[in-house]
């Protein structure tokens, strides 16, 4: 089976870039400097700040260290128990 990019694809992706470049170009107004940008100007609460950081860990170990675990440990693989 052979996959192509459509016209349609490059719309999409094309409508999607300038969507975020807008998003970006409207709240970049808000920001004085880095620490804006990284601490959200000190308006964030800290449950939100925390649930942030424990989603960016568990994101990182799905699709990194959960991946190369499950083929280094499935039969099929020839890793692992099994």
């Amino acid at each position: 089976m052979r996959s192509t990019v459509q016209t349609v694809d490059y719309i999409v992706l094309v409508g999607y870039l300038c969507l975020m470049a807008g998003v970006g170009a409207y709240f970049m107004r808000y920001m004085r400097g880095g620490s804006d940008f990284l601490k959200g100007g000190n308006r964030i609460e800290w449950w939100v700040a925390g649930m942030a950081s424990f989603m960016s860990g568990f994101s990182v170990w799905t699709f990194t260290g959960g991946a190369g675990f499950a083929t280094s440990s499935t039969p099929s693989s020839g890793g692992g128990r099994g």
